[in-house]
């Protein structure tokens, strides 16, 4: 009898590991703990951080408030301290992401608080000749049209 649960619980423990990884992209949608982590180490951002949140970052978020909010924040926020290494995960993983929704992101700054000035010039001095990169200096702009920031 102790057998055939031992063997049940490593049957399931072993179903559970297959689950995890084969859909990690399902597990880590509005998942608030990569926002967590991300402040957590924020002397220490690596690639992999910012990996897990952007693809955490997905457009069916949008009804969970807590996440969409600090979702926005911090994807500006990791273009303002962490240029270079943002654009670099983007541009190498974008196949990963729901880069339209990153993209629609830059145009709806959650507070008018953030610097859209500062991070696009930030964005724009790296001299990225990207598509994508393009779009978010663009988003960027018309965030900034609709605070009466002009850009350029």
């Amino acid at each position: 009898m102790k057998i055939k649960y031992i063997i049940l619980t490593i049957g399931l423990l072993i179903n559970l590991l297959a689950f995890g990884q084969n859909h990690t992209d399902d597990i880590l949608k509005c998942n608030i703990e990569t926002i967590k982590e991300l402040r957590i180490n924020k002397d220490n951002i690596s690639e992999k951080l910012i990996h897990n949140f952007l693809l955490s970052f997905d457009e069916s978020c949008k009804n969970h408030v807590e996440y969409s909010q600090a979702a926005n924040w911090t994807l500006f926020w990791l273009a303002d301290i962490e240029t270079k290494l943002f654009l670099e995960t983007l541009k190498e993983n974008q196949d990963d992401f729901a880069m339209n929704w990153i993209i629609f992101q830059f145009r709806q700054p959650i507070h008018d608080g953030i610097d859209l000035e500062a991070i696009y010039k930030k964005i724009q001095s790296l001299n990225y000749d990207d598509k994508f990169v393009r779009q978010i200096l663009d988003s960027i702009k018309e965030a900034g049209k609709g605070l009466g920031i002009e850009m350029e």
